[in-house]
């Protein structure tokens, strides 16, 4: 069981086009994917997800991000450590994207490799790598948080007002990127690499 998506175009959401929580297995593949804020993104313990051979273009936030900051009562055991892990984002076409091309929040195991990228990060960077949040939501099911921490979760056991700490990126294999970024105002940088 997963989400498969194949040959589709997704396009003019106002906040994300593919937004999977809790997902476990699936891929994108030769798919459009534009005019949103997030285009892609994967969180709250997705995971052996594949994203390959898509364009992904006119974005605001993210073109394509793996892990981020959920709610814990979201998430379900036993992917509650991780926001994901098991990405592999292979041959894929970013452009005309106002912050980073891709992101890494959080995940584990994730492979991004050989990745067109040109015209993005006009507001900060190219690539971003740096801690995934956790908190635990006021919304009527927030009493999962304490048993799931109970389980061995990462992350608050209460409802909180702050996200949480709870995760560095770790795993993470980068190769074969390709970044096009030749006019003035376009970050060609990539924001420091917290995974170790």
């Amino acid at each position: 069981m997963g989400i498969y998506v194949e040959n589709s175009v997704i396009r003019g959401c106002q906040d994300n086009a593919i937004d999977y929580v809790a997902v476990q297995y699936g891929h994108i593949l030769n798919s459009d994917i534009s005019n949103s804020d997030y285009c892609i993104y994967f969180k709250g313990g997705s995971a052996y997800l594949f994203v390959g051979r898509n364009k992904i273009h006119d974005c605001g936030t993210t073109g394509f991000g793996a892990g981020q900051s959920t709610g814990l009562q979201y998430m379900t055991p036993p992917w509650f450590h991780y926001e994901c892990m098991d990405v592999k984002f292979v041959n894929n076409v970013l452009h005309d994207i106002d912050g980073a091309g891709f992101g890494v929040w959080g995940a584990y195991n994730i492979l991004m490799a050989h990745n067109t990228l040109y015209r993005v990060g006009r507001r900060s960077h190219t690539i971003e790598i740096i801690f995934g949040f956790r908190t635990c939501d006021n919304d009527g099911i927030s009493y999962k948080c304490a048993a799931y921490v109970a389980d061995g979760a990462w992350g608050p056991s209460r409802v909180t007002v702050d996200e949480s700490t709870v995760s560095a990126s770790r795993d993470l294999d980068r190769m074969g990127q390709v970044r096009l970024n030749q006019r003035p105002g376009l970050c060609p940088d990539v924001a420091p690499d917290v995974a170790r």
